[in-house]
């Protein structure tokens, strides 16, 4: 009855009675699961978290694949996106470490990239890669395909990022 004197409702004055509580905000930001992004350019690994966060991953960003393994040791992400062509180690020999030490937990691998020859796509996949995008890339692709990887390798736990709302952010990078 204090809330009610005092001009205010509470949930035991009759003022505050059949009024719903306000249910807390469900976040995007539940991070359940995390993705490594390497890409020696800037604002390529911009754009990728800036995605990949909207829809509710946590992202761990490398510039280079020694770098990515380097991150890797102490933070072992449910996913790794990779470009191909980066200095010290690029995305082949990346694929290569993470494949090679990652026995008892196989992380999947999604490649994005600028090579377009069939030989390298080929080389990459059958290196361990599991998936890849092309660049220029439709966000809604790279959610999807993401999303994909996840229900295939069973990797993660579901954050429900959807596709939704990621036409927003088509950029050809």
């Amino acid at each position: 009855e204090r809330g009610a004197q005092a001009g205010g409702a509470d949930e035991k004055s009759p003022a505050g009675k059949g009024r719903a509580k306000a249910a807390p905000k469900e976040t995007p930001q539940s991070f359940e699961r995390t993705i490594l992004v390497v890409d020696d350019d800037d604002p390529v690994r911009n754009v990728i978290r800036r995605l990949l966060e909207s829809k509710g991953y946590a992202v761990i960003e490398a510039r280079d694949g020694q770098e990515a393994m380097e991150v890797y040791a102490f933070q072992k992400p449910d996913l790794v996106i990779s470009d191909l062509m980066m200095p010290r180690l690029d995305g082949y020999g990346l694929i290569e470490a993470l494949t090679a030490q990652t026995e008892e937990r196989r992380v999947p691998i999604l490649i994005l990239t600028i090579v377009s020859s069939a030989e390298s796509l080929q080389l990459a996949l059958s290196s361990g890669a599991d998936d890849y995008v092309m660049k220029p890339f439709d966000p809604k692709v790279l959610i999807a395909r993401v999303e994909a990887l996840f229900r295939r390798t069973g990797a993660g736990r579901k954050t429900g990022g959807g596709v939704e709302g990621a036409e927003s952010l088509f950029l050809a990078v």
